[in-house]
């Protein structure tokens, strides 16, 4: 019970980092981040999560989105920008210093 409580908000809150850092992988669309998400944190993300997300970063400047054609359907796929690398790379040093600061 108290791992739920402690865990649950803080993946909810690292959704955009989460985001950034698989999109430094390559592009990606809404799905595959959910399923990558799913696999690397045992925690489902919604698109009532995500896309709110997605759409906040790419205002933002931190990726951008790009209709294709796949079939019928369209899907949106996403990228990360440069201003998207350089959030991402201060996040990551923020996160070292503050896991080096608890762990001594």
């Amino acid at each position: 019970m108290f791992e739920e409580e402690l865990l649950k908000p803080l993946s909810r809150s690292l959704v955009k980092p989460i985001i950034l850092g698989l999109l430094e992988k390559g592009e990606r669309h809404g799905y595959s981040l959910m399923s990558e998400i799913k696999r690397l944190t045992g925690r489902s993300v919604g698109p009532g999560l995500l896309y709110p997300a997605l759409k906040e970063l790419e205002l933002k400047g931190y990726v951008k989105g790009k209709w294709l054609s796949r079939g019928r359907r369209k899907i949106k796929e996403y990228s990360m920008t440069e201003q998207g690398r350089a959030i991402l790379k201060r996040f990551k040093e923020y996160l070292s210093a503050l896991l080096q600061e608890l762990s001594s």
